[in-house]
């Protein structure tokens, strides 16, 4: 199947040959796969009407990373420390060594329902050493 790079409104867009369009607002999810193929989903779970940016300081106790959010579709925690941050997404207090370990200077977690991850209950996280910085965006 060949491919081409198309100028369409205002921006770019790779065409892979046969194309389906989504729905404006909802969430489509590229995945690249183990076998390097391209994995690509929409929906599930309704379309993201707001996404909402906020910052959680996370300190050397179990420190809340977002409330729980009966509304949640999207959630993506971005570390930008640069020290190593444990999150804890199955409720409780963040240990450190446990739970999802985010390494410094960028290093993410995405939860949504086009990942197959959607939790809406509270997430914590903890830090060996000092305060450092989770930047995080939540869709409803």
């Amino acid at each position: 199947m060949a491919s081409e790079w198309r100028e369409e409104g205002g921006g770019r867009q790779l065409n892979f040959g046969r194309t389906t369009p989504a729905t404006p607002g909802t969430e489509v999810a590229l995945k690249v796969l183990a076998d390097g193929t391209l994995s690509v989903s929409s929906g599930g779970g309704g379309s993201i009407s707001t996404m909402t940016h906020s910052v959680a300081a996370i300190g050397t106790s179990s420190t809340q990373v977002i409330a729980a959010n009966s509304s949640r579709l999207y959630l993506l925690i971005v570390n930008d420390s640069d020290d190593e941050i444990y999150i804890n997404i199955a409720g409780g207090s963040a240990s450190l060594n446990q739970g999802i370990l985010l390494n410094g200077k960028g290093a993410s977690y995405e939860i949504s329902s086009a990942c197959g991850n959607l939790i809406t209950g509270a997430i914590t996280g903890i830090t060996a050493t000092g305060t450092k910085n989770l930047l995080v965006t939540e869709g409803v």
